[in-house]
């Protein structure tokens, strides 16, 4: 009986639990409250510090402070501030470490450009191991093209202003705001095409009538002293100067005209190379690109050699003839299909096709040390030659190809040579130059 009286007892006390339950309402699920003990208590609140996501004042990105490995991870320049917010700390058993061993700032934290190289990055990035050289200017653009001459520099501003730097004699560096589509340097002013067709000049303008032109033109040059143009009918027009006291014509229709110092070659309506000289015959002197006959076209492009004395161009079919006093840069023409020339008064080089490099001289340099690779721009000094790879790096060397010489660093777009003095435009717009010593 007394077993049978315990065992009704505690049937009793079962049903008074389940039907009671909780004492905080009606509405609260059925599940057993037990009170943990006071060591449980101190534990658990540890815990809930260790889950809780670190504040600011405590380590995260802005303080720059980090007490945990997985803190750390906070500051990475990959992790995102909105991720960083909601997401806890970690709670796996990750060993903790020392504040000074991860207490770089934010500010700290080195940009994804200064990361190391990757594989793919060292296949593009050159390796730059020669010096710089001592810039004569730097000049913020954006500029769009430049122009390079023995005294001062020109580029042509991407909003069409025209902006010269160096030599300042006789104002050949004072531009205007008209806007341009083109523009040329010479030895004592610089010119630009308006968009009317009209050019405007500056520098020793009253010197050489410069000004005293009449539109509209679509080609011009300037030399030392002249400035000679071609009108949309085709009449080509050269400026009064100090030996010719009044404008005159070629006796020939051209498309397009270039300068050297003194001479002046065009391209006539027919396709023809026909030169000029503008400078000599004021002293009894016959220049011998103006004695020669130039060879067969029809041409595209023409370019005189910075000694006056020859001249080469680029024909429809994009292969290169030469002509003048050719001894000074080989007899021989060079083979393939060039986009680009530079030539200098000893050597000249061209840009091929396929973006390679080819120079040649009249033997007295060994061009086997021409930089190989893809190039998409080149020019060439009285002794020097400077391309600029495919992926923008600069790089200069001498006329025999055995040594590298110094040359800016950085990315560029486009370099210009002229004896000594030399430019380059950076991928940004921004013109330096600089002179090249021997």
């Amino acid at each position: 009986m007394v077993e049978l009286g315990v065992l009704v007892a505690l049937a009793v006390l079962l049903v008074l639990a389940i039907t009671v339950g909780p004492s905080n309402g009606a509405d609260a699920d059925p599940v057993l409250d037990v009170a943990p003990s006071g060591d449980q208590q101190e534990a658990d609140v540890d815990a809930s510090r260790d889950m809780a996501p670190a504040s600011k004042s405590e380590g995260s990105e802005t303080s720059g402070t980090a007490g945990t490995a997985s803190s750390a991870t906070s500051i990475t320049p990959a992790a995102t501030p909105a991720a960083q917010s909601e997401e806890p700390a970690s709670t796996d058993s990750s060993p903790t470490h020392d504040a000074s061993e991860l207490s770089a700032s934010a500010s700290e934290v080195p940009p994804v450009d200064d990361d190391p190289a990757t594989d793919a990055d060292t296949a593009t990035e050159p390796t730059r191991e020669y010096p710089e050289p001592e810039l004569t200017a730097s000049v913020n653009g954006p500029f769009a093209t430049i122009d390079v001459t023995r005294q001062f520099a020109c580029g042509l501003l991407t909003d069409g202003r025209a902006r010269c730097w160096g030599e300042d004699a006789v104002g050949q560096t004072e531009t205007s705001d008209s806007l341009y589509s083109a523009l040329d340097a010479g030895s004592w002013a610089g010119c630009g095409l308006r968009g009317d067709g009209g050019i405007e000049c500056w520098g020793a303008v009253d010197d050489y009538a410069f000004d005293a032109f009449e539109g509209p033109f679509g080609s011009f040059a300037v030399g030392w002293g002249v400035l000679c143009a071609v009108r949309f009918d085709g009449v080509v027009i050269c400026s009064a100067s100090d030996f010719d006291p009044y404008p005159h014509k070629p006796l020939f229709d051209a498309v397009t005209v270039t300068a050297g110092f003194g001479t002046f070659c065009a391209i006539t309506t027919e396709h023809e190379a026909r030169c000029w000289d503008e400078l000599f015959p004021k002293f009894g002197v016959v220049s011998p690109l103006v004695a020669a006959t130039p060879p067969e076209g029809p041409f595209a492009e023409l370019f005189i050699g910075q000694g006056d004395d020859v001249a080469c161009g680029i024909r429809r079919d994009r292969t290169v003839a030469c002509w003048g006093d050719i001894a000074r840069i080989g007899a021989d023409d060079p083979p393939g299909h060039f986009v680009r020339l530079a030539v200098g008064v000893f050597h000249a080089c061209g840009l091929r096709l396929d973006g390679t490099i080819a120079c040649w001289s009249d033997g007295s340099y060994d061009h086997d040390g021409t930089p190989a690779g893809e190039f998409i721009d080149l020019s060439v000094g009285l002794f020097h030659s400077c391309g600029v790879r495919d992926n923008g790096e600069l790089i200069c060397w001498d006329a025999d190809a055995a040594e590298r010489l110094p040359a800016p660093h950085g990315t560029f777009t486009d370099v210009e040579s002229l004896e000594i003095e030399n430019c380059a435009l950076r991928r940004d717009g921004a013109a330096v130059c600089w002179q090249q010593s021997f």
